[in-house]
């Protein structure tokens, strides 16, 4: 069901669904770049589970670097990255309705700037003469080592989340695969330093979260993201 064509064919939705949502909005997209998706199931025995910690997906000198990963051609980067970009996360649920740990999204406005701490992203470390995509390439860690940092290596930066007496979460009841939920990672123009955008966000903090009111019965969850330089 995840084999290359079929996320080719889902790769070119998610591309048409960001064209529309954001065009109409009044935004001029001038180029749509995917650099990453991951899938996740709340399973004992998938490498990817829902994560129950708030964070946010790129801080900005991470956003940077993956613009310099991503765009060709590179002579064209720096002049990219001094005009407004940003990295869109699209999630979506597949198969059935995410009522097994939903995803609860934390309006930026309500968060303070020491509410955000970086954190090292650890991928593990491959072979000499890979290709350097990570996509589709997770392993499940084992328990032995979970502590251990060995076999490991530091490709990026995401930002944790403090807790907040003024933090507003917002999700949606029973999202469906017919649905999906925009979270801006990262807003070159967002935030509060001067000449930023005013009233955009420079970033969403987000979280799955276990849901009291589930059904007995309810199907797993199952989600894919798709990340896009925009």
């Amino acid at each position: 069901m995840y084999g290359p064509q079929t996320l080719d064919l889902y790769y070119a939705e998610v591309e048409a669904l960001l064209k529309e949502r954001l065009e109409h909005s009044g935004q001029k997209l001038k180029r749509i770049e995917i650099f990453d998706h991951t899938i996740r199931r709340h399973d004992p025995n998938a490498a990817r589970q829902p994560v129950q910690q708030v964070h946010v997906d790129q801080t900005p000198k991470a956003a940077e670097a993956r613009v310099r990963r991503h765009i060709t051609p590179k002579e064209e980067v720096d002049a990219l990255l001094q005009k407004r970009y940003q990295l869109i996360n699209v999630w979506r649920p597949i198969r059935h309705p995410a009522t097994d740990f939903p995803l609860a999204v934390i309006n930026y406005r309500t968060t303070a700037p020491e509410d955000l701490v970086p954190v090292n992203l650890l991928y593990p470390k491959r072979n000499e003469g890979d290709d350097g995509d990570d996509r589709g390439k997770e392993i499940q860690p084992s328990q032995e080592t979970l502590d251990s940092l060995e076999g490991y290596e530091v490709k990026g930066k995401t930002y944790g989340v403090l807790p907040n007496e003024n933090h507003k979460l917002y999700y949606i009841k029973d999202i469906t695969p017919g649905e999906a939920i925009l979270i801006m990672s990262f807003a070159s123009k967002g935030g509060r330093l001067p000449g930023r955008k005013k009233g955009v966000s420079e970033v969403t903090p987000y979280t799955a979260f276990i849901n009291p009111q589930m059904p007995e019965g309810t199907p797993e969850r199952e989600s894919i993201k798709v990340f896009r330089v925009l």
